[in-house]
């Protein structure tokens, strides 16, 4: 039998099928908890870091994927709920730059939907208060919070 003959024999392992984006999510969010809970159990201080980051036993990073998926199912309220528990979290665990943005702009988004601008603006609010002046300025939160403004003002 040539080379030829055998290659053409030869079977291809079938490539998985691509992942939805569900699945991806689904996907993410679990190594999102495996590395949170190796990180728990590498130290004291690290499980201690996690658990100022946690709300009712979930970790803040765990919260993204559910946001989102809440989101595309059109589930604004069930993801406004998450997206302010990820928030308290958020600043539990706060840097020296203040919280994780994601969350608090996940809130203003879904809020705007929501059409609730007074709400939008709280949230935002929040958030920059945690910053210095220096670093509000420019940020991405600190404009959306001054078309909130606007917003309010023509209303």
């Amino acid at each position: 039998m040539s080379l030829l003959d055998r290659l053409r024999r030869r079977t291809t392992p079938t490539p998985p099928a691509p992942l939805t984006v569900e699945e991806r999510g689904r996907q993410h969010h679990d190594e999102i908890r495996t590395m949170l809970r190796e990180q728990a159990a590498s130290s004291p201080i690290q499980a201690a870091h996690i658990a100022a980051g946690s709300v009712d036993g979930t970790h803040y990073l765990e919260l993204l994927e559910p946001i989102k998926q809440a989101k595309r199912e059109g589930r604004l309220d069930d993801a406004l709920a998450l997206a302010y528990q990820a928030i308290q979290g958020a600043e539990g665990d706060r840097g020296a730059y203040g919280p994780a943005p994601a969350y608090t702009e996940h809130a203003a988004i879904i809020l705007r939907k929501l059409g609730r601008l007074d709400e939008e603006a709280a949230v935002l609010d929040r958030y920059l208060a945690w910053l210095t002046p220096e670093q509000r300025t420019g940020h991405r939160l600190e404009e959306r919070r001054a078309k909130v403004r606007a917003l309010q003002a023509a209303a």
